[in-house]
């Protein structure tokens, strides 16, 4: 009630603080009324709805989020991969050739000496090829490379 009072309350002063001609009797007014009704019990209900309400679509969201990177976290590096290298995810479409050299780079710039092979393994490889390893690599690799 106090917060929707508030802002009410900056209408009023603004407004105290501009001249007749600019700030009529009947503005006031009508900022006096809604001043009233922003401290009303009614408004502090609709206020608590409105922020329950998009307190739930923020969590629903995040759960969604969740599901969708601990489904498969493979798939969601490789399919993440694929939409940003490829037209609309689709391998049959021809590749994005700065985003293939951008991916060679971070390939190269990235392997450790564990897992060498990750630096020279052509994209194709590097998207669909299976072990720990490679996965670990689309993950962090989709991480950097991919705009969030």
């Amino acid at each position: 009630m106090q917060a929707g009072r508030q802002n009410v309350k900056v209408r009023i002063e603004a407004g105290g603080a501009k001249p007749v001609s600019e700030y009529s009797i009947d503005q006031a007014l009508s900022d006096v009324s809604a001043y009233y009704v922003a401290g009303s019990v009614p408004s502090a209900i609709s206020q608590i709805t409105q922020q329950a309400a998009a307190s739930q679509n923020d969590a629903i969201q995040k759960v969604e989020k969740i599901r969708r990177e601990s489904a498969d976290p493979q798939l969601t590096a490789t399919v993440r991969l694929l939409k940003w290298l490829y037209p609309g995810g689709n391998e049959r479409k021809k590749i994005d050739a700065t985003k293939e050299a951008a991916l060679k780079k971070w390939q190269k710039d990235n392997a450790d000496s564990s897992h060498p092979e990750i630096a020279t393994m052509k994209t194709d490889d590097f998207l669909h090829e299976s072990g720990d390893a490679v996965e670990l690599a689309r993950e962090k690799a989709a991480d950097a490379l991919i705009p969030q």
